[in-house]
């Protein structure tokens, strides 16, 4: 409130100018916050779902590897062995 005067019709604009945007400031942030609490609430409910997807694509690639691995190692047996034969 004013103290001291007359309060001009720019000024009393100014003011309810001030409160709109205080007013949009707050709704932002009480739309943003309830965003977050979905977001985070729709998070909690599909945990478990990937969860087990993480684990299930860890499985298949450690069982990719293995196989790589194996496959490796019956390859260079073979060369080995060819080598083996080109000595005789």
């Amino acid at each position: 409130m004013q103290k001291r005067g007359g309060l001009y019709a720019s000024e009393g604009r100014e003011i309810v100018k001030g409160k709109k945007d205080a007013d949009v400031k707050k709704a932002e942030r009480d739309l943003r916050r309830s965003l977050n609490a979905q977001k985070k609430a729709n998070t909690e409910l599909h945990r478990p779902f990937l969860d087990k997807m993480k684990a299930m694509t860890k499985a298949r690639h450690a069982l990719r590897t293995q196989k790589r691995k194996g496959s490796r190692l019956i390859v260079a047996g073979i060369r080995k062995h060819a080598r083996w034969h080109k000595l005789l």
